[in-house]
């Protein structure tokens, strides 16, 4: 060693303050301190404290350890994770059967698809056994289930029929047709087996 920073390179990690370093230094250069005596005994000690260190961290991998600690929500299982699987999954029975569409394959198109459909379905409902019209010709005060058939051809054909009747009602056949669609759009929406 020639230069006082290849000196203080080699004495650096050995815990040594300024000023025993720089006593050292002047020892050196006098003749009285051989730096590559007091080496290997740092190196030597800076090894074990490294093997101690790594021998505890890495301590017998069959003893037992105790799991991780995970805190789950109340509804980490059942019914609140089925329904997220639902509502959020990007593999649904609809996605599958229209592979080409990616649109489908994106969680939030598949949370508005679920939306619209349990929508309808209990809208549809609804109309089916509470009425969403008022005023039947039959009972004014009672609750009306529209009928959807007369009520389409009333605003296409301009007919005069009547389109609800009291409820709880029998569904029309285009009732019938549009309860059974929001209920397929509902199982469309559903997570596919992969399987």
């Amino acid at each position: 060693m020639d230069s006082w920073n290849e000196f203080r390179k080699s004495h650096s990690g050995r815990g040594l303050s300024a000023s025993e370093l720089s006593e050292l230094w002047k020892r050196y250069k006098e003749g009285d301190y051989d730096s590559d005596d007091d080496a290997p005994a740092a190196d030597e000690s800076d090894d074990e404290d490294l093997t101690a260190a790594v021998e505890a961290a890495s301590e017998d991998p069959d003893e037992e350890q105790a799991p991780p600690v995970t805190h789950e929500s109340p509804s980490g299982s059942g019914f609140g994770e089925w329904l997220r699987a639902w509502v959020f999954t990007d593999n649904s029975q609809l996605s599958n059967l229209l592979p080409s569409t990616r649109l489908l394959r994106q969680p939030g198109v598949n949370l508005a698809l679920v939306l619209a459909g349990a929508f309808a379905f209990l809208l549809l409902l609804f109309n089916l056994f509470i009425g969403l019209a008022n005023g039947c010709q039959v009972d004014p005060s009672a609750g009306c289930t529209v009928d959807w058939a007369p009520l389409l051809s009333n605003m296409l054909l301009q007919e005069s029929v009547a389109d609800s009747s009291p409820a709880p009602g029998e569904p029309d056949w285009f009732g019938s047709v549009m309860i059974f669609l929001s209920a397929s759009l509902l199982w469309a929406t559903m997570p596919a087996n992969d399987s």
